[in-house]
């Protein structure tokens, strides 16, 4: 019988070198995938918590003004120890602690004056109003004199401060000022 070179019947081994590769490129392309979800993911998280202390620190500054809004009808005369439903409205000097927003050390809801109508929610989006206290902090004379002369010329000094939490409850922002009312 004679041999024919029939190139048809060649049998052709194939090792599944594609196979493999293919598998390893959808691999990496899957890690890829999951990788960029995972980054959109914190990423969003970050603008959201940037948002969230944007909108605590308005309303921060808007208790702060409203504090500066209390002492504005009192031109240059010293401003009693005003008392509120929850604290004082404008306390004594040394009153409140230096460490405002010391856990443990300040009650907000017991020495804080609710921003605008006491016991409604001014801002919709925030988890509660902010709140703000006023200290007298000092007498300035204008003559350079010493102590509390109150029939000399000079300016009276208040610190007030001003926190919010935001939208979430959780970006605590603090905001203080030393304001002197306008002779």
């Amino acid at each position: 019988m004679a041999h024919c070179n029939n190139p048809i019947r060649r049998v052709h081994r194939q090792g599944g070198a594609i196979l493999v590769t293919s598998l390893l490129l959808l691999l990496v392309l899957t890690v890829l995938g999951v990788t960029m979800m995972k980054m959109t993911n914190m990423q969003e998280r970050m603008s959201g918590n940037t948002r969230d202390l944007n909108v605590a620190f308005q309303a921060a500054e808007a208790a702060l003004r409203d504090g500066e809004r209390i002492l504005d009808p009192f031109v240059n005369a010293n401003i009693p120890a005003l008392t509120g439903g929850a604290g004082c409205v404008v306390c004594e000097p040394g009153a409140l602690p230096i460490g405002i927003d010391v856990p443990g050390e300040f009650d907000w809801d017991a020495n804080g004056q609710e921003y605008g109508e006491d016991g409604t929610q001014e801002f919709d989006d925030l988890d509660e109003d902010p709140r703000f206290t006023i200290e007298e902090a000092a007498y300035i004379p204008d003559d350079m004199s010493r102590g509390h002369n109150y029939g000399m010329d000079g300016r009276f000094f208040y610190q007030v401060s001003a926190r919010s939490t935001g939208i979430s409850g959780q970006a605590n922002v603090v905001l203080q000022t030393t304001y002197a009312r306008p002779r």
